[in-house]
């Protein structure tokens, strides 16, 4: 998810510029990455653990996912990244996923990251093809717009798209800060803050 991207990002910059693509500092083995993202409603409508791996070797990329696309169903997917700038980055992860459990289907999808001295921008959004039922194929989408204000620390506006749990809303938004140490940020997200279906989400993504 983004915040693995986020400290891809982070520890580039402490290897090389802030101009320079993450992708360079990945390009000679297998890079691993760890999340777990907490949803934690307080309305008490059912907290749950949304856990992501990912691993990256040149320009190669997998990733698999648990309770994104629904609760209790497992995602993997599979991908090709594009790099393209120097002062201005942005890189393009074009992949392709199984998706099986309480929906069983296909997904296209693609990854973005676009980072310009120490803004950034990540989304990452898939449509989820539903074989049992077409009229429950479902566009996913999460988004983050984030300034690195110090080497520990950013913060910023995420957006998200999702069927894993039900709200009266189409697309949920709320303000995010994240903190970097070792190779390792906790960030947290306050979603709706303003609505009587606020709810956070408390993120751990570690690089090994």
């Amino acid at each position: 998810m983004l915040a693995s991207a986020a400290v891809e990002s982070h520890a580039a910059q402490d290897e090389a510029t802030a101009t320079q693509p993450a992708t360079e500092t990945v390009n000679k083995g297998w890079a691993f990455t760890g999340s777990a993202f907490g949803y934690l409603f307080f309305d008490g409508s059912g907290d749950y653990l949304q856990p992501t791996v990912s691993a990256q070797k040149g320009r190669l990329y997998f990733e698999g996912r648990y309770n994104y696309e629904e609760r209790d169903t497992g995602s993997l997917f599979g991908g090709y990244q594009f790099s393209f700038g120097k002062e201005v980055t942005l890189d393009l992860t074009p992949m392709l996923g199984a998706v099986a459990g309480e929906i069983d289907g296909v997904a296209p999808a693609l990854e973005l990251d676009l980072t310009w001295k120490s803004l950034n921008y990540y989304s990452e959004s898939e449509y989820v093809f539903d074989f049992a039922d077409r009229d429950e194929n479902f566009f996913y989408a999460w988004s983050e717009l984030s300034w690195q204000c110090a080497p520990w620390f950013r913060t910023g506006l995420a957006l998200q798209r999702t069927r894993a749990y039900q709200t009266d809303r189409e697309v949920e938004a709320g303000p995010l800060v994240g903190f970097y140490f070792w190779k390792m940020e906790i960030a947290t997200y306050l979603f709706s803050p303003f609505d009587d279906e606020r709810f956070a989400v408390v993120a751990a993504t570690i690089d090994f």
